[in-house]
């Protein structure tokens, strides 16, 4: 009777640390970046190419915002969205992960709704003659992707929301005009993209290197 006990209590330690060991690999998984660090360098360098150039035309002509979205940033977040993809797909194929796991379906969704709700108000602030505060609600809208990103990566990139949303609230305060805002919040979201970049690339990099 004793030996089928300590059978028993031996099989039940090791079905507990059969069980700690997945979460340990479910745990270290989810806490692996998605995207490649050079997808944040893109999208650092596109950003703050993109802000250049808004600054230009709008100091030089005078386009409306659908001009300035349709000429200058759309191109931009077609080319970024892109590179994230190639960068995500080489991601999982990697790990060996499948596509659509969910928690990234969860990322996505979330992602999505945000991003709907975002150019509502963007739209509603140009409509209602508040297109001046349209890098705010950008710098806002950076500030809650790295809150999402936070969910399904490092945790780190929480700093980054945070900080967005202190700039955010500063640049309220003092009122800058909009001509100073584009290119204040465009270097800030673009430099801010390729520092986190840089720490995924030093946070990833193998003890030997």
């Amino acid at each position: 009777m004793s030996d089928k006990n300590e059978k028993a209590g031996e099989s039940q330690e090791r079905y507990v640390r059969d069980i700690a060991t997945i979460k340990d690999i479910l745990l270290k998984s989810e806490q692996k970046p998605i995207y490649e660090h050079w997808a944040f360098y893109a999208w650092g360098v596109l950003v703050i190419l993109g802000t250049a150039i808004h600054y230009l035309v709008q100091k030089r002509f005078e386009p409306t915002v659908r001009q300035l979205f349709l000429e200058i940033w759309l191109p931009v977040l077609l080319i970024g969205g892109f590179i994230e993809l190639v960068t995500y797909i080489r991601t999982m194929s990697r790990q060996a992960l499948n596509l659509f796991t969910r928690t990234v379906r969860r990322f996505y969704l979330s992602l999505l709704g945000s991003g709907v709700a975002f150019c509502l108000l963007v739209v509603m602030l140009n409509r209602g003659g508040a297109a001046g505060y349209m890098p705010l609600a950008f710098l806002l809208g950076a500030a809650l992707f790295y809150f999402l990103l936070a969910q399904v990566t490092y945790t780190h990139v929480y700093i980054h929301g945070y900080l967005f949303l202190v700039f955010a609230i500063l640049l309220y305060i003092f009122d800058l005009s909009h001509e100073i805002l584009v290119p204040v919040v465009g270097l800030l979201v673009g430099f801010s993209m390729i520092a986190v970049g840089i720490t995924i690339r030093v946070q990833e990099k193998p003890p030997h290197e």
